[in-house]
């Protein structure tokens, strides 16, 4: 009999949520194949030389998976293993909404992000944006605007789940400046009330 030769493959990245198919494991001389994990997914196919780790919800960081082949007696059982990094895919919270005064520059607070290369934000109102690229933007409105403006932060992922986005968004509502009218001017004489 000869001894069995298993060769997991190469390590791989995977974003949260997505399958990882693996590729490039190998065997020789092995009765039966079997692959195990200590991640929280599942392992389909865990008896074929091409299983797939699905990543349980939520779940990130390094997963071992070991491919163990089974002999023919009198040899021994024989294991290789790879790994898979599970990438997290990105997190926006773009704060709470609020209220704001017609002709107040309005300064977004409370805004965060996780698992991020980048952020953008964009707003629909008339008036404009700056430092739009970072987590504390400025609403600059408009002379004489009111009403309610929708922001929108946009979160792009990293590493391998650069293609991922999140978003969220929060709304400015802008109040109008009270009136006051004092009534027309009056001329009184003096002495006089």
């Amino acid at each position: 009999s000869r001894q069995v030769i298993v060769n997991a493959g190469p390590d791989g990245m995977v974003c949260q949520n997505t399958a990882f198919p693996v590729t490039g494991a190998s065997e020789q001389h092995s009765t039966s194949v079997l692959w195990v994990h200590d991640g929280t997914g599942v392992l389909a196919d865990a008896t074929t030389i091409t299983p797939s780790y699905i990543p349980g919800p939520g779940e990130s960081g390094v997963i071992t998976l070991t491919l163990t082949g089974d002999p023919i007696s009198p040899c021994g059982a024989v294991n290789d293993q790879m790994q898979i990094t599970v990438h997290p895919l990105p997190v926006a919270d773009a704060g709470p909404s609020g209220p704001s005064c017609q002709g107040n520059n309005y300064p977004v607070t409370g805004a965060s992000a996780q698992f991020y290369n980048s952020v953008a934000w964009t707003e629909d109102g008339p008036g404009s944006l700056v430092n739009a690229n970072t987590l504390t933007p400025t609403y600059i409105p408009l002379p004489g605007e009111t009403g309610t403006v929708t922001l929108t932060l946009t979160v792009h992922g990293t590493n391998t789940c650069s293609a991922e986005v999140a978003v969220s968004t929060r709304t400015l509502t802008i109040n109008p400046l009270p009136e006051v009218n004092a009534g027309a001017d009056a001329t009184i004489c003096a002495a006089s009330t």
